[in-house]
């Protein structure tokens, strides 16, 4: 047996705070960015997630110093610019498309 709920129309705006997950898309874009960047950036509401754990993973395997907030969501890189470490690097991006592309650019 379902329980039968009733909706009734608002009588006043909604008063409610609704915090959305960070995009994984979007925040393998960002660390990319933060990579070619000179300095440091900071990033906020990445997502955890293979797909930004492969990227990660990648970027350190390529020389980027990235330290991860592992309950905030915060990703503090420094970046290189265009001074990327040369040589023979083994990268496993899983089965994350947006990673295996970028990274293969990069």
């Amino acid at each position: 047996m379902s329980d039968i709920r009733r909706v009734r129309p608002l009588t006043r705006p909604a008063d409610a705070t609704v915090e959305v997950p960070g995009s994984k898309s979007i925040a393998n874009r960002a660390l990319v960015t933060a990579a070619l960047a000179d300095g440091v950036s900071v990033l906020t509401n990445v997502p955890d997630g293979d797909d930004t754990e492969a990227m990660l993973a990648c970027l350190r395997e390529l020389g980027l110093a990235a330290d991860r907030d592992p309950l905030g969501g915060r990703v503090e890189m420094t970046g290189v610019g265009t001074a990327w470490e040369q040589g023979e690097h083994r990268l496993f991006a899983g089965l994350a498309g947006t990673t295996s592309r970028f990274v293969t650019a990069l």
